[in-house]
């Protein structure tokens, strides 16, 4: 937004309800990409571009690249029924001085990655 607004995204919506009052509610609404997430017609739905890039993500080697993973799939819990239950064994390594990468996390990271698959795109 521009001139860093404090309260950007509502003053932005509130200005296309303004723009856009006549056609409110009267247009079909064919796709929208927002922050990850792409909205038709039929709902809101994960990017399936961020899901793709979960799915390759490689196996973290330092607690910067495996809070990344864990934001992203973090950001899409709400897609995925029971999310953390995948993620529990990973959850560990965030303490500090903890990271040490061990043969449970090799066997729940994979398992986390699979369940993001099944996020709607």
């Amino acid at each position: 937004m521009p001139f860093g607004l404090t309260n950007a995204p509502v003053t932005f919506r509130c200005l296309m309800n303004e723009v856009f009052k006549e056609k409110l509610r009267k247009c079909v609404l064919l796709r929208i990409e927002y922050l990850g997430h792409v909205i038709t017609a039929e709902g809101i739905a994960a990017d399936l571009s961020k899901v793709v890039a979960l799915h390759e993500w490689p196996k973290p080697i330092n607690i910067e690249q495996f809070r990344g993973f864990l934001g992203l799939n973090g950001y899409y819990r709400k897609f995925v029924r029971g999310l953390w239950n995948y993620g529990q064994a990973l959850t560990h390594l965030l303490k500090k001085d903890k990271f040490h990468w061990n043969e449970a996390a090799n066997m729940a990271f994979p398992e986390l990655k699979a369940a993001m698959r099944t996020t709607p795109f």
